[in-house]
């Protein structure tokens, strides 16, 4: 993975997020777009790790094949 979004948590600030504010890649509205069209209105993803992988246990991320974040 070259991008990938960890933590889909729109409310949350964070150090990363000042940098989408002028990413060329990725723009943060872009992001936010793509995030309203993905997430259902019932589901939350400061708590459903399948959304948030950042926030998954070890436990489940076991079961994931080994992967290389560039």
């Amino acid at each position: 993975m070259a991008y990938p979004a960890l933590d889909l948590k729109l409310n949350k600030f964070s150090p990363s997020l000042l940098h989408s504010l002028d990413d060329v890649i990725l723009p943060h509205t872009f992001l936010k777009i793509c995030c309203n069209a993905y997430i259902p209105n019932e589901m939350n993803a400061a708590l459903d790790p399948f959304l948030s992988p950042i926030i998954a246990s070890d436990e489940l991320l076991m079961h994931f094949p080994a992967t290389r974040i560039v």
